[in-house]
Order: C-alpha cells, then structure tokens, then sequence
C-alpha cells in the first residue's frame, strides 16, 4: 500500500476515534452533547492519538509499545475524568474536592488559567510570576490558552486532562529508543512500563499538573543523550536543545537537575572509555567536583527551604513534634529527611480513617515506591556484575544521581506526603531506567541480596503495620517508636549479615569441595598414568 494512502487511513481513523472520544467525554462531563465541548476536546485528542501514533511509528512499530502507548494514555484519562466526577460525591467537603481537582496546586493553577483566559490580560502575563500557584509560569501559560481558544463559553477542566495524560504516555517511545541498545535491551520492557504505569505518575497524569511534562520531556532528554545510529549528534543535540526549552517554562530546578544528570553521565562515560591509570580515583574527583558545583549554586536556597518545610512538617504531625522533641536539634533534619524517604508509608495508607476513596489513593501511591525501594538499596551490590569498566561507571553514576535526588526530595518536602514523592517522580525517566537495569542483573546474576532488602523491607513493614494497627484501632499494644526502629535495625542486621555470613560458608564449601574433587582427579590421573606408562612409575 502507498505511504500516502497508509497516512490517509491512519489520519481518518484518527479523527473518527477523537470525535467518537469527544462525543462520550462532553456527555459524561457535561450531562448532555454541547457543540463548544466537542470541538474543544476533539480538537486536543486529534492532536493527542496522531501525535502519539507518530511516536509510536518513530519508535520502532512494537506492538508492545502500542500497548503501552495506549495503555498509559487510557489509564490516565478514565482516571482524571472518573476521580473529576468521584471525588465531589465521596470526597472531603473541601472547595478543591468539591471542584474534582486531586492536588491543590491544581486547583489554584486551573482557577487562575480560568481568570486569565476571561480577562483582557494577555495569556503570555502567566509567565509574569504574579500567580502565587504557579512560579514558572508555562502550565498557567498552556491552560489558559485553551481555555481562552477552545472554551470561551464555560470552564471545562477535563481539557487539560486530555493534555496531561497525553504527556504521561508520549515519554514511553522515547525511552524504548534510548535504551535499544546493550546493556539496556532486556531491561528496556521493564524501564518502559514503570515509565507507564507507575503510580504516582499515573496520578499526576491524572490531574491538571505540570510533572507529566517534565517526565516527558526527561525521557526525550535522554534519548538524546543514549541514542546513536541512525540519529545524527545534531539532530539529537536539537531535540536534547528544544526539550530544555520547553522544560524551562515549567520548571527551572528540572532544567538544572537534568543538564547535571547529562553531563555527568558524559563524564563518566569519557573516563570509561578512554584508558587512565586509577580510574576510579578519577570518577571520584569528577563526583565531587558536581556535587560541590550543586553545593555552590543551590546549597543556600536548599538550606532556606529545608528549615522551612522542617518547620510545616513538625507543625502538621502531633506525633513528629513529639518524636523530634525527643532527639537532639542535630538529629532533627536527619530524621525528617528519612521520614520523608519512606513517604508515602505503605501501613500507614491502609489502616489511616480516612474515606475510602483516599485509602485507594493512598495505598496504591505507597505500593508504587515500596515496590522499586529495595531495589535502590541494592542498586550498589549490583555494580560487581556489571561487565565493562563505562558502563560501570555509568551505572554508579545513576545509582548517585537517584538516591542523590530521593534524598533531596526528602530535604525540600521535609515528610510531605504530597509534594516529597512528587519531586521524586520529577527523575522518573533515571529511576525507571536504574531499577529495571538493576534488576535485571540481579536476575542474570541470580544474587540472593536483592530479595534480602526486600526482606529487610518486609521487617520495617511489620512493625510498622502493628505501629499503625495499635495507634489507629487500638486493639494491639503498641511498641514505644524508638524501641519498634530498634527492633526493625536489629531485624535488617539480621538479614543482611546472616546473608553474608552464608554466602562466605556456601563460598568456602564450593572451595573444599572444589579441593576434594581435584585431590580425586590426582588420584586418577596418577592411576592412568600408571597404566599408560608402568615403567616411568616404577622409576
């Protein structure tokens, strides 16, 4: 079939499934078929299928991709539309709940993007900084422009869900691209899924939020720094180039992070290549010459932001203020940033009173970090079954960057347990890529030690879930705190060093029985030789 026939087809059955898709989204949202809301939405889908069927094409046509694509895309928008039309029924009674919006920031964005488009300001009077809800400027920018073109009539919020989610499937193809190459190939299925459908970006993709932008426009940054052929360096260079651009309008923190994150990777992966006496003397120079760099530009705004979140989290938890007055004013801002790290806490989303529908929420947000969390913590073991000195070096710099970031959401967010597992999710397209890297090689390798930190896990969540069971419903007896931590350190050393200590006897095993086999083999070669040569033994 010809090409332009096959575009023809293909642009056809576009627009007939995103007016079919309008159609049933303006009825479901609105209670009846208004013209203004089909176009509206027609218009963005038909901009939202053609693009991704475009992406899906330039990424390889993979069937699984197609899924994925779609998959991603579907899941984000029946969720943003059904927690729109749930959230007002069976949520708190709450002006941000009531309107339908998940996160609060969304809510005052969408409601400032509202008054812009009806007033006579220019739209680009968002990037003034003015808007308290939006310090960049560019989600206010976009939400307005649609509203002002597409919906002048009324205000239809699930139009930038159709955005939204559209960003949170986009990213995939550009991630199955980058990671289309050894050693990455077998872990791309994986990378590319958690990209997809972990949850706290499904969420976000969910709502009228800025992250699915930056997550999408992370996976297009490091396509452009992992492909090679056929994808010339200037091509790449200007895709890498346009997606920082765009990123700059949403967040100038994302574009610092990532340009940090390419260009150490860079680094590394040079010093890899090229043969140098002491390598590793030199990769640790280059670390410390970025991490003081990062000290230098953002080490006084960090400080100014981590007391003061410090401060909102001892002031919203009774229980935090109590535990913090019981340690040490040097301990305080460790113990918060490690509260923050196991946020959102998987026992406390399902035994919290809360209304169900923000136990689901929550739960499902939980099980999403609580799965890819050990392997983190294992990330360092798996380095000894890397083969190849760069791509060790690259690995050990994405175990950095990731728990270099998890810690310093933990120290902006403080234990918020809204904003701290979204700024982690801001390097979605590096976790995905490390956790299923690392996975992988744990299984190629078959190293007990990564289902030993999820054992270790396991401990911390019993005692938590006994913690949490006691202190809501009080039908247990609760263990002092500091006593449950030290019994959930005790329970980990256990693990961990019983672990070691058996894979040395099960070592030394291998090398008696090793020894044993080869005094046999003596023995029988001694008794062939004796056969082949009866004289040279007699001698």
């Amino acid at each position: 079939m010809k090409p332009r026939i096959t575009f023809l087809y293909a642009l056809l059955a576009v627009i007939g499934v995103a007016l079919g898709l309008a159609v049933a989204i303006t009825c479901l949202m609105e209670g009846r078929v208004t013209f203004q809301g089909v176009i509206a939405a027609g218009v963005l889908l038909v901009l939202a299928l053609g693009s991704l069927l475009g992406v899906w094409r330039w990424g390889g046509h993979g069937r699984w991709l197609g899924w994925i694509i779609s998959g991603a895309f579907l899941l984000r928008l029946i969720l943003g539309l059904g927690l729109a039309l749930a959230l007002p029924e069976w949520g708190y009674d709450t002006p941000q709940q009531n309107r339908g919006y998940l996160y609060y920031d969304a809510f005052k964005r969408d409601q400032q993007a509202w008054e812009v488009a009806t007033s006579s300001a220019p739209v680009l009077s968002a990037l003034g900084g003015r808007y308290v809800s939006d310090q960049y400027g560019g989600m206010l920018m976009l939400s307005a422009l649609i509203y002002r073109y597409l919906s002048p009539d009324q205000h239809r919020p699930w139009l930038i869900l159709i955005l939204t989610a559209w960003a949170g499937a986009v990213g995939a193809p550009f991630l199955a691209r980058a990671l289309n190459r050894e050693p990455f190939r077998k872990a791309r299925y994986l990378a590319v899924g958690l990209l997809a459908f972990y949850p706290e970006a499904v969420f976000l993709g969910a709502s009228q939020m800025r992250d699915p932008f930056l997550i999408a426009l992370g996976a297009v940054m490091l396509w452009a720094f992992l492909e090679r052929e056929p994808v010339s360096l200037k091509a790449r260079l200007g895709w890498g180039g346009a997606a920082l651009v765009l990123m700059f309008l949403f967040s100038w923190l994302a574009v610092s992070v990532w340009l940090f994150v390419i260009l150490g990777g860079s680094l590394l992966l040079y010093l890899g290549q090229i043969k140098i006496k002491r390598p590793w003397q030199w990769v640790g120079a280059g670390l410390a010459i970025f991490g003081l760099l990062g000290l230098i530009a953002f080490g006084g705004w960090l400080q100014r932001v981590a007391a003061w979140d410090a401060y909102l989290t001892q002031r919203g938890s009774g229980w935090v203020q109590k535990l913090l007055g019981e340690l040490p004013s040097a301990l305080e801002l460790p113990f918060i940033v490690g509260y923050g790290l196991f946020q959102p806490v998987l026992p406390g989303a399902i035994f919290d009173p809360s209304l169900p529908i923000w136990n689901v929420i929550s739960t499902s947000r939980a099980l999403g970090w609580y799965a890819i969390l050990p392997v983190l913590f294992y990330a360092p073991w798996a380095l000894r079954h890397q083969p190849g000195r760069s791509w060790k070096f690259h690995l050990l710099w994405l175990i950095g960057v990731a728990w270099g970031w998890v810690i310093l959401a933990s120290l902006r967010a403080g234990g918020d347990l809204w904003d701290n597992p979204r700024y982690r999710t801001m390097l979605l397209p590096v976790l995905a890529m490390l956790v299923a890297w690392v996975y992988y090689l744990a299984r190629e390798a078959r190293d007990p030690w990564l289902w030993r930190w999820f054992a270790v896990e396991g401990v911390g969540l019993a005692f938590f879930t006994e913690w949490y069971v006691s202190r809501t419903y009080r039908i247990l007896p609760r263990l002092p705190f500091w006593i449950m931590i030290g019994a959930i350190v005790v329970g980990a050393g256990l693990i961990l060093v019983g672990g070691w200590l058996w894979d040395r006897f099960q070592a030394s095993g291998d090398v008696s029985r090793s020894g044993e086999a080869g005094a046999l083999l003596g023995e029988s070669g001694k008794d062939a030789a004796a056969v082949a040569s009866p004289k040279r033994v007699q001698k």
